[in-house]
């Protein structure tokens, strides 16, 4: 085994990303090398992306805040976090900064760490924030080429590698697909055609809620490309439901690992 960690590249003035490293693996490699698997470990530095964090300290002296949030939804880039409030705390101690994401929701001991003032908890996450819709004007004349947005929240499954049952709860909620549709035919009209649907398991109850998503995308010819970002369960995604979303504007879905057993996967 190979594990890698990316290398260092010249990206600081990235404006979308903050951090990206590979996976922790030393534990893995560890429980590896207990099975006399033959290792062999590349160092390599994680990398940083986004701005420069004298770009953050600026910044934060020019517009004087009253309070700060700082979101994270990926719990490997804690690092990200630890550093921000460090900064933050550093050029502004009075200020109250609080940490907020699923990073805080599902590892709050490690949030709070930080040094962060407060910490985001589940309870005051509704499921109607998921379905909040974005304000445009914030990007002033800069729109952005894709949306991110959601119909639907929960998952009924309960995998173990998967946070959504707990963050978003068992019970599947839909938005209304007239809204949906409605908000895409808003963003076309701004000049807006690339759509990354967040939804888990976009197509559990599929002929109840995305199928009618589909359908009238495909009656409006909306010619927009759209991909799945949170995940399509494989056993759920027929020849016939591929086809109508391709005829929709799919371009690409992602289809999450479902086990690691060769005996359920082949099953």
């Amino acid at each position: 085994m190979y594990p890698l960690y990316r290398p260092r590249k010249f990206m600081e003035n990235r404006l979308d990303a903050m951090y990206f490293k590979g996976l922790p693996v030393s534990q893995f490699i560890g429980y590896k090398k207990c099975g006399n698997f033959e290792n062999e470990k590349l160092c390599r530095e994680f990398h940083r992306l986004g701005l420069p964090i004298q770009e953050l300290t600026k910044k934060l002296e020019e517009f004087q805040p009253d309070r700060i949030f700082v979101g994270n939804t990926f719990t490997f880039l804690w690092r990200a976090v630890y550093e921000i409030v460090a900064e933050c705390k550093r050029v502004m101690p009075k200020i109250p900064v609080k940490v907020g994401g699923l990073y805080a929701i599902l590892c709050p001991e490690h949030a709070k760490a930080s040094g962060a003032d407060e910490i985001m908890t589940l309870e005051e996450k509704t499921t109607s924030d998921n379905f909040i819709k974005i304000d445009t004007d914030l990007f002033g004349d800069n729109l952005p080429d894709r949306i991110f947005l959601g119909t639907s929240v929960g998952c009924p499954n309960h995998c173990s590698y998967c946070a959504v049952h707990i963050v978003e709860g068992c019970t599947k909620v839909n938005t209304s697909p007239d809204e949906v549709v409605s908000e895409l035919k808003y963003y076309k009209s701004m000049g807006i055609t690339k759509f990354i649907f967040l939804d888990a398991n976009i197509l559990y109850g599929y002929e109840n809620h995305f199928k009618i998503i589909l359908d009238k995308v495909i009656q409006e010819d909306l010619n927009i490309e759209l991909y799945s970002y949170g995940g399509v369960e494989a056993r759920l995604l027929t020849d016939d439901i591929a086809e109508k979303m391709v005829n929709a504007g799919f371009r690409s879905v992602n289809i999450p690992i479902e086990s690691a057993s060769d005996i359920i996967i082949k099953e």
